[in-house]
């Protein structure tokens, strides 16, 4: 993307922001959608987590418990993308993808 600084990787960071904004906007729908397939599905190994799955996709949609605002969700996205740019995993994963 051309690195930390570069137009592309703030189009990026912005793009992330207004998806997890998107993703909040619907996170009761989804969580709904989830639990039915939990309880109608629970043989799937995607479920293997039970209940415990469900807590992790509420924490996941709202990180402080609630929906976020604005702000608060940039600086969310913000911290998770500076959690995963120099990752090892990221960068295992990018050079696997790049010699594919």
């Amino acid at each position: 993307m051309g690195g930390e600084q570069s137009a592309t990787f703030r189009d990026f960071r912005s793009r992330m922001a207004r998806g997890f904004q998107a993703l909040q906007d619907s996170a009761e729908k989804i969580i709904i959608i989830v639990e039915m397939m939990l309880m109608g599905q629970s043989d799937l190994p995607c479920f293997e987590g039970g209940r415990s799955l469900i807590k992790q996709l509420k924490d996941r949609l709202f990180p402080n418990g609630r929906r976020l605002d604005r702000e608060d969700s940039n600086r969310h996205v913000d911290g998770l993308i500076a959690e995963s740019v120099n990752n090892w995993r990221t960068r295992c994963y990018d050079s696997a993808q790049y010699c594919m």
